[in-house]
């Protein structure tokens, strides 16, 4: 039993892309060895599948859309590998409820940025702002570093920490030929 739940740890699928989806959404999973041995579900599982992915054993007990921040989702893609670029942004889809058209040949990058532009129409998430600052406290300051929004992959989010909270705000924001373009304020 023992050298099942190791060999289940070291599992290559834990680090592939469209794994994050297909740990959150079903409510119930169960997990079978090679050999068909059942392991356990994801609730009996749960502490082992959040230590290996860094996914919160919350979000893994009920995934419900809009729950979690838009930041500590890109903080759980981020380390995660696919063989075709634009899977990195295709496999996250559907946490968070974006409908866009999947054009494989377009490449990871652009179909990042489709992906972030979908969700800036439909969310006031303002964590997803968050990566652009060390502190995650204000990101509309000047920043030193070379950090840019929309961010170019996942990478970008590794670093965000859930315990960050961002001001109380009240803009909105658009991506323009121009850039990011944001209206409203930020109160404190």
């Amino acid at each position: 039993r023992e050298e099942i739940s190791r060999a289940f740890r070291r599992r290559r699928w834990f680090s592939r892309a469209w794994t994050l989806q297909e740990l959150l959404a079903p409510c119930v999973i169960h997990f079978y060895s090679e050999s068909w041995s059942f392991i356990g579900t994801k609730a009996t599982l749960r502490s082992i599948i959040s230590e290996r992915t860094d996914i919160e054993e919350d979000a893994l007990y009920i995934w419900k859309s809009g729950k979690f921040c838009a930041s500590q989702i890109l903080r759980w893609a981020s380390s995660r590998e696919c063989t075709r670029g634009e899977d990195t942004a295709y496999s996250l889809m559907g946490l968070f409820a974006v409908n866009m058209p999947i054009i494989y040949g377009e490449g990871g990058e652009k179909a990042f940025l489709r992906l972030q532009e979908h969700i800036l129409k439909q969310s006031t998430d303002h964590t997803f702002f968050a990566h652009l600052n060390d502190s995650c406290l204000i990101p509309f300051q000047r920043h030193t570093s070379k950090r840019t929004f929309p961010a170019s992959e996942p990478i970008a989010y590794a670093t965000y920490a859930d315990d960050h909270k961002l001001p109380n705000s009240d803009f909105s924001c658009s991506i323009t030929a121009q850039g990011v373009k944001m209206t409203g304020k930020i109160m404190e």
